[in-house]
């Protein structure tokens, strides 16, 4: 069978004796399967992005290969070469079983790359209806499928050849094991790349605080996540790479996911000030801050008895939550607060300690054993006191 299809081609030779018709019937063969696959590559890029789509993209990728396949045997033919290539697989030991499995082994990998071309639009199109998914998720998803793709497809070519593929599972899991022992930390990273792909903490352009790095606490916004690392741009213009397995066991802040973000500012006050009046002195001035969100509203609590102080926290909202904002909002509602206070003439006390002796233990002991008692004035000791001047000499003599 394959003789007589390898003498049907030679006989093409016999048609067209030249050399140069040979060289140009060869050479537009070529172009022709050039032109296809171009034509397919732009039909492609017109198609819409249904499933249906991805199919006659399936089908046309699988085309353009068997066209140059078959402008390959009949350039063959023409030349005359076809028997000669057929007794050398002859000479080799390659009989027709061989060659059903080469053919076959062709089909399956061209088969496998028409495939994962494909494969890549379709998952892009099917995830891009669900607005959960996002690009990284969408690319991570078609990688993993890849890969699987192209085991599998090996694994069935060596069933094709029938080669055991016992020792191969024994030697693929002996070199698991060793690639797991030596690479731990690696591969902690890939895992912990999933959970955070599936589990979504942030994306990229979050503005996220973790744990990690020469400082402790690392604070910037998400430039880029792969499979092993996430990289940061810190505010003072650093990038900073934390391994995925660092972050996903480290406690995260996510500042932008939910749009908005509430800045507080921390304001102590006299004790004797009237608490009511204070309040809407603080609720109004905050009010005022440009960039602060109407709702919700700015708040004034009151949180407790200080030192030296009555203390208030008033808090606001923003929107579009970035360093700058936050550290704008803040520098507003401090300047607001300030000048209000000015009007009001509501003071700000500095830390101040009061200090009182007990009249029936004779109130404060001085150093020096003298009693100071309550009402007394307390005499600053820290001059030096004043001493008599050396006894005069009785010899005559001079110092």
């Amino acid at each position: 069978m394959v003789s007589e299809v390898a003498a049907a081609l030679d006989s093409l030779s016999e048609t067209v004796t030249t050399t140069g018709g040979r060289t140009a019937i060869t050479l537009s063969l070529l172009l022709v399967a050039s032109l296809g696959g171009l034509l397919s590559t732009r039909l492609r890029r017109r198609m819409d992005g249904d499933v249906h789509s991805v199919l006659v993209d399936l089908a046309i990728s699988a085309i353009v290969p068997m066209a140059f396949v078959v402008a390959g045997v009949l350039s063959l033919g023409l030349w005359g070469q076809a028997q000669s290539v057929e007794a050398v697989f002859t000479t080799a030991g390659i009989g027709r079983e061989a060659i059903s499995r080469l053919f076959f082994t062709f089909l399956i990998f061209a088969g496998t790359f028409v495939f994962v071309r494909s494969l890549h639009r379709l998952i892009t199109d099917v995830f891009a209806e669900q607005d959960a998914i996002t690009d990284h998720q969408t690319e991570i998803t078609y990688r993993v499928s890849q890969i699987t793709v192209y085991v599998v497809s090996v694994v069935v070519v060596l069933g094709v050849w029938n080669v055991d593929l016992s020792g191969l599972l024994i030697g693929a899991g002996v070199l698991g094991v060793i690639v797991g022992m030596a690479a731990q930390q690696t591969l902690a990273a890939v895992l912990a790349g999933f959970v955070l792909m599936f589990s979504r903490p942030f994306e990229v352009g979050d503005w996220i605080e973790v744990e990690g790095g020469t400082e402790g606490i690392t604070e910037g916004t998400v430039t880029e996540i792969t499979m092993v690392s996430t990289r940061l741009r810190t505010f003072d213009g650093e990038h900073v790479v934390l391994p995925n397995d660092v972050i996903s066991s480290q406690e995260i802040i996510n500042r932008t996911r939910e749009g908005r973000l509430r800045i507080g500012v921390p304001v102590g006050v006299d004790y004797e000030a009237d608490l009511d009046h204070v309040s809407k002195t603080l609720k109004a001035a905050i009010e005022r801050v440009d960039i602060a969100l109407d709702v919700p509203s700015p708040r004034v609590v009151v949180t407790g008895f200080g030192d030296s102080s009555i203390d208030f926290h008033a808090r606001v909202w923003i929107d579009k939550p970035s360093t700058r904002r936050r550290w704008r909002a803040k520098e507003g509602m401090i300047k607001e607060i300030d000048a209000a206070f000015a009007r009001e003439g509501i003071k700000i006390p500095y830390p101040q300690r009061e200090l009182t002796g007990r009249e029936e233990t004779g109130g404060f002991k001085l150093a020096n054993g003298e009693s100071i008692r309550v009402g007394e004035a307390v005499v600053d000791r820290d001059e030096p006191e004043e001493r008599a001047g050396p006894p005069p000499r009785t010899d005559g003599g001079d110092e």
